[in-house]
């Protein structure tokens, strides 16, 4: 949110609920980076063990 107006907040800013949802934007844009790298991750692991469990 300070980003988008321009010095440090820290909470709400009345009157300018745009600056509030630009915020949460930003939020669940980084949340989702996060989940789908995670995602990624565990679907290598899982595929990775099932090519070392059929070696076996």
């Amino acid at each position: 949110m300070s980003h988008k107006i321009g010095h440090h907040v820290t909470t709400y800013i009345y009157g300018r609920p745009d600056i509030f949802i630009y915020g949460m934007h930003v939020a669940f844009a980084v949340a989702i980076g996060i989940c789908g790298l995670a995602t990624l991750i565990t679907l290598y692991r899982v595929i990775a063990a099932e090519v070392v469990k059929r070696r076996a």
